[in-house]
């Protein structure tokens, strides 16, 4: 799922392709296109000297459109390095990113530390093969036949060990086409009925919650005037309401649920294991909402439209499910970083800014402490968030890097423990969210 934040100004998305200058404008290639000789300018780690995607012909090709940012790409890299390992004599996966050499290097070399794949190689700095498949949001995947003609292009839901299978076997494809659908301005606009009588100039003040919506995008954004939340399961609905998008709301630990079965935590969106995770995907339109607040900008403050928000959902899921919600004061898990000595050793002692990160390495130079803790938060699932804390007492910027998988504390502790940092675990009273199912 991808989850955006406004105010954290994450975005996993892909920039809008630039056109290659030694390169015919070739651009918006689709089913059913025959692939032209696309230049490959830079491709790392690969055991073969390469030229163009014609070096690639009579075999099956997969372009995989990924970037060191982006999660879910770095999530699927295990997926798709197992499915070119078990066809390698009949299939080629070409990861292809715009993003520089060293980035993609070293992320690429973490994957092979801590995940074992043996698929390291990519084409970096891209332009071309992008531009030819344009696309907004990755992973993307463009499936080539033997013959180079392209025979569908999907996100990751579709690459199964069946579908590479009939790719390979030249067999008819019937995948849904990925279509980028982006809200118009990021968002901002608020979700019209197909009305006349409806218009952004004569909306004055509106609330509604919708079902699962396929042309919605998974977004939340909360600006002046507007709060919109796409396609969310109920309890992460609570978490921006009720915490008002505070990223340490983000965190199952922060959610009490009372008289809730097994079945209804599924129902909410809470995942204990793969199982009931995938079993909450396969029933995404019955389980996720978007809720949207419009309102004259300055109207309400930002506890104010909050409130409203809480109402809303409160009242439609009690009438609904027997569902509400209150913050109350409860324990909680977090963890506390700390210095172990008075030496400020990850103290920054340059003036170029430089953050690279991904789930399994992080690079910082002249970055914010709270940049990178947020990183490490954001690159946990809800069910595993780690809550850190900086007890530290230092404001200035840092430099520091971190190899591994960096939810896990024990490997940001080997880590910290050369700048003279440490995780701490403890529980601290703080305001939990209740849940409450009616008996």
């Amino acid at each position: 799922m991808r989850f955006f934040l406004k105010m954290t100004a994450i975005l996993f998305l892909t920039s809008i392709c630039q056109a290659a200058i030694a390169q015919p404008k070739i651009k918006g290639l689709t089913v059913g296109n025959q692939v032209p000789d696309l230049e490959i300018k830079k491709i790392i780690n690969y055991n073969t000297a390469v030229k163009s995607l014609a070096d690639f012909k009579g075999k099956a090709l997969i372009l995989d459109f990924w970037a060191p940012w982006c999660a879910p790409c770095i999530s699927a890299f295990p997926k798709m390095d197992s499915l070119q390992q078990e066809f390698a004599s009949v299939l080629n996966i070409l990861p292809v990113t715009q993003s520089a050499e060293d980035y993609s290097a070293n992320t690429l070399n973490s994957l092979k530390e801590n995940k074992g794949i043996k698929m390291t190689y990519s084409v970096v700095g891209d332009r071309v093969i992008s531009r030819a498949f344009t696309h907004r949001f990755i992973p993307h995947y463009v499936w080539i036949n033997a013959e180079g003609i392209v025979v569908a292009i999907t996100g990751s839901n579709e690459v199964t060990k069946k579908n590479v299978k009939a790719l390979i076997d030249n067999q008819p494809l019937k995948l849904p086409l990925k279509v980028d659908k982006v809200m118009r301005d990021f968002g901002y606009n608020p979700i019209l009925a197909d009305n006349d009588l409806i218009t952004r100039e004569n909306l004055a003040f509106r609330s509604q919650v919708l079902r699962y919506t396929e042309n919605l995008d998974d977004v939340a954004t909360q600006v002046d005037g507007l709060i919109r939340c796409g396609n969310h399961p109920i309890s992460l609905l609570y978490m921006l309401a009720f915490g008002k998008f505070d990223l340490g709301f983000l965190n199952h630990n922060r959610i009490v649920l009372k008289n809730f079965s097994p079945a209804d935590s599924l129902m909410i969106g809470f995942f204990k294991d793969g199982a009931s995770k995938a079993a909450y995907l396969n029933n995404k339109q019955e389980y996720k909402y978007t809720y949207e607040l419009t309102f004259p900008k300055s109207m309400f403050s930002v506890d104010e439209k909050f409130e409203i928000m809480q109402q809303d959902l409160n009242r439609f899921f009690f009438k609904k499910s027997g569902i509400s919600g209150k913050l109350e004061q409860g324990p909680v898990k977090v963890y506390s970083l700390v210095k172990t000595g008075n030496a400020d050793k990850f103290k920054s002692s340059t003036s170029q800014f430089v953050f690279e990160a991904n789930r399994y390495a992080i690079k910082a130079r002249n970055t914010p402490m709270a940049t990178v803790l947020k990183k490490i938060q954001l690159s946990s699932p809800f069910s595993k968030h780690i809550h850190i804390i900086d007890d530290t007492g230092y404001k200035g910027n840092i430099d520091i890097d971190i190899s591994g998988d960096v939810i896990d504390p024990k490997v940001l502790n080997s880590n910290f423990e050369k700048y003279g940092l440490k995780l701490v675990e403890k529980s601290l009273v703080m305001p939990v969210i209740v849940l409450t199912k009616s008996e």
